[in-house]
C-alpha cells in the first residue's frame, strides 16, 4: 500500500510539473509574441518620426517657395505699374 502511496504521488508530482512547463512555455510564447509585437509598433513610431520630419522640411519649403513667388510678384507688379505709368505719359 505504501507502494501504491508513493506512485500515486510520483504521478501527481509529474502531472503538476507537466501542468506548470505547459504554463511557462505559454507565457514564454505570449511573452515572445508581445516583444514582436512592441517592436513593430517601435518601428511604425520611426517611420511615423520618420514622415513627420520629411513633411516639416517640405512645409519650410513651400513656405519659402511662397514668399518667393510673392518677392516676385510684387517686383512684376511694380514694373507692371511703371509700364502702364510710360504708356499714360504717351498717350498725353
Amino acid at each position: 500500500m505504501t507502494a501504491e502511496a508513493g506512485d500515486a504521488l510520483t504521478e501527481i508530482v509529474r502531472s503538476i510539473v507537466s501542468v506548470v512547463l505547459s504554463m511557462v512555455e505559454q507565457i514564454a510564447a505570449t511573452s515572445e509574441e508581445q516583444s514582436s509585437a512592441a517592436d513593430q509598433k517601435m518601428g511604425n513610431v520611426g517611420g511615423i518620426v520618420t514622415v513627420t520630419k520629411q513633411s516639416a522640411k517640405v512645409a519650410e519649403h513651400m513656405a519659402a517657395a511662397a514668399e518667393e513667388l510673392n518677392r516676385q510678384t510684387e517686383s512684376l507688379t511694380a514694373l507692371v505699374g511703371q509700364i502702364n505709368a510710360v504708356e499714360e505719359e504717351v498717350e498725353k
